[in-house]
């Protein structure tokens, strides 16, 4: 009768143990979802600018602090402002799947058109 129940253990040792990998793996093998990260970019930082935030930044060329307030939780992103008559301040980023949002302003307080351009890549 021993036999039998460390047979029985062993079984449901087993179970629990594929159970509970085939629970955790689930999260790592499940499709992710198709996103189109150059609107999911665009749609950033027009919720920045409608926020008043993004204007300023991008006319002083503070590309660090509007880079830090970007939130893109799973995906890597950096910010790049070109002013015109002036060198981009910022970094592209080294890698293969970049994908670039660009949203253009005319300025603070005054006309100085800049171009905020915001890479995603994963």
């Amino acid at each position: 009768m021993r036999g039998f129940w460390r047979t029985l253990e062993s079984v449901l040792a087993v179970i629990l143990l594929m159970g509970f990998l085939l629970a955790a793996g689930s999260v790592y093998f499940s499709k992710t979802e198709d996103v189109n990260l150059g609107s999911l970019g665009y749609e950033i930082l027009k919720e920045l600018d409608n926020r008043g935030e993004l204007r300023a930044y991008a006319v002083s060329g503070d590309y660090e602090s509007l880079n830090g307030k970007i939130k893109l939780p799973g995906y890597n992103h950096s910010v790049m402002i070109c002013c015109q008559g002036e060198t981009c301040r910022g970094q592209y980023p080294d890698s293969e799947n970049v994908a670039a949002s660009v949203y253009i302003i005319s300025g603070c307080d005054g006309y100085k058109p800049c171009e905020v351009r915001l890479f995603i890549w994963w």
